[in-house]
């Protein structure tokens, strides 16, 4: 190990050289701490034992001065004086000195300093490769993250491209009658909440919004987990097979809950992970709707006229009980109505004063903005999420489908 000795006085400095050339080490000397602190940038040495007093400079002013620079290595220093007052040394501290020797000095004593700083520095560069790693890995970790959520991203509903009255090619969310757009929100890189809007045949559209409990990378494995099951044209969980035309039968929504229940109850490990659901089906040709809810947030339809129909949820989460009954609802949505799911993410997120931002602020909320276009609706109830947080730095995942009927 390289170390460095400044001093003014000539015979002090050979001396301490002499011993520690004797104890194996590389030894520079400085007599002023201008040198020094050339040294030191030049060598990358970062040991240092240094005089406190050296004529018109001293070591505290040393101490200071690499204290207050960015070198690449923690140098480690040890003040050479004969003062021993208290609020001296504390001062010689708080200049950034690590440790004293007292003049004269002993040499075991200087010995087992050296060695204490030693063992300091050793223990500052594995740390310091440690991080190092630490830091790679993160980075490895973070690009796999933003990929996973790039990915999920990917699973929510497709845009189409449609052609407007005026000719002009547009993109826009629509199937049929049914105009649709969302806020989605990850507390992380990536969410436990999903939803998906699908055809299930010509007059049939299927809708559901899924909030896995717990946050992060288990939870958004279960959603996708989920969201490949409820695919329409793949799923046995949304259809079942009939041996004549049309050859498929859809399951009805407190079936479909009712199954997917029993299926992880079955499957469920020690993780106990469960999920809440809203699925509705939707007759685009009569606007008749058949809902069941496993525990998930009431939706809410938003009449044309602004009055709000809040739609009873019921019902238990899934995979938590076996053998769970669910119930359906039937209603009718009608030209002008909007209707929103949403994860309670969004009812609970908490502002600086700790408010929940509630169901009753939500419902004044939507009030507000009924009359705006849907996509405008989506940015300016964004907005009010992220101004009543103060930031975009969610506790829990939050996610809003809505659906314009015309």
């Amino acid at each position: 190990m390289q170390i460095l000795i400044v001093d003014d006085e000539f015979h002090i400095r050979k001396l301490i050289s002499s011993i520690l050339l004797g104890w194996g080490y590389e030894v520079f000397e400085a007599e002023n701490t201008h040198d020094a602190f050339e040294i030191i940038e030049k060598t990358g040495i970062n040991f240092l034992i240094t005089d406190w007093m050296m004529g018109e400079t001293t070591g505290l002013e040393l101490c200071k001065q690499i204290r207050n620079s960015n070198l690449e290595k923690y140098v480690y220093i040890i003040l050479l004086t004969s003062k021993t007052d208290k609020n001296e040394l504390v001062e010689g501290m708080e200049s950034g000195a690590d440790d004293f020797i007292g003049k004269p000095f002993n040499v075991e004593e200087l010995k087992v300093k050296i060695k204490a700083g030693e063992r300091i520095l050793n223990l500052e560069s594995e740390l310091k490769e440690k991080n190092k790693k630490l830091e790679k890995a993160y980075e490895t970790i973070s690009n796999d993250l933003k990929y996973a959520s790039k990915l999920q991203k990917s699973i929510l509903p497709s845009y189409f491209k449609v052609i407007s009255k005026d000719s002009n090619q547009k993109s826009t969310l629509l199937i049929n009658n049914i105009d649709f757009d969302w806020i989605y929100l990850p507390s992380a890189f990536v969410s436990g909440d999903i939803f998906n809007l699908f055809r299930l045949d010509e007059y049939h559209i299927g809708v559901y919004h899924i909030d896995v409990s717990g946050h992060g990378i288990p939870a958004s494995m279960m959603s996708v987990i989920l969201s490949r099951m409820l695919l329409p044209f793949q799923s046995n969980f949304l259809k079942s097979s009939l041996s004549e035309e049309p050859f498929y039968n859809i399951i009805s929504p407190a079936k479909l809950l009712e199954n997917l229940n029993n299926y992880f109850c079955k499957e469920r490990d020690s993780s106990l992970q469960y999920f809440t659901i809203v699925y509705m089906i939707i007759d685009i040709r009569d606007g008749k709707t058949v809902f069941s809810s496993g525990g998930h947030t009431s939706p809410m339809i938003i009449k044309s006229t602004g009055e709000i129909k809040i739609i009873d949820a019921t019902g238990f989460p899934v995979g938590l009980i076996e053998d769970v009954e669910y119930e359906e609802q039937t209603f009718i949505l009608e030209k002008g109505d909007r209707i929103i799911s949403y994860s309670d993410g969004i009812i609970e997120c908490a502002n600086h004063n700790d408010e929940q931002f509630s169901e009753e602020r939500l419902t004044d909320t939507l009030k507000k903005l009924h009359k705006l276009s849907l996509k405008d609706f989506i940015i300016e109830f964004k907005q009010d999420l992220v101004n009543w947080r103060g930031n975009t730095n969610f506790e829990d995942d939050l996610s809003l489908l809505a659906l314009d009927i015309f």
